[in-house]
């Protein structure tokens, strides 16, 4: 499943720096904006589409996906 379609089936409604900021799941991401701006929808979203991602790849994938994420 791509992002648009994760997006799409989960019906979230994202601006253009939002849809960067979910995208970028294999490097860490500083969130800097006003109040109101969707912070925590950005966050929620990009935890459940790495979620998503590792839970669909397989064995050593996932597992290396994982040891990565533990040892930075």
């Amino acid at each position: 499943m791509t992002l648009q379609e994760f997006i799409t089936k989960f019906n979230i409604n994202l601006n253009k720096q939002q849809l960067e900021a979910v995208q970028s799941v294999e490097k860490p991401t500083l969130l800097l904006a006003v109040p109101g701006s969707g912070k925590p929808t950005v966050l929620i979203t990009r935890l459940g589409y790495m979620i998503y991602c590792i839970r669909n790849t397989t064995g050593r994938n996932s597992y290396s996906y994982l040891y990565r994420g533990s040892h930075k």
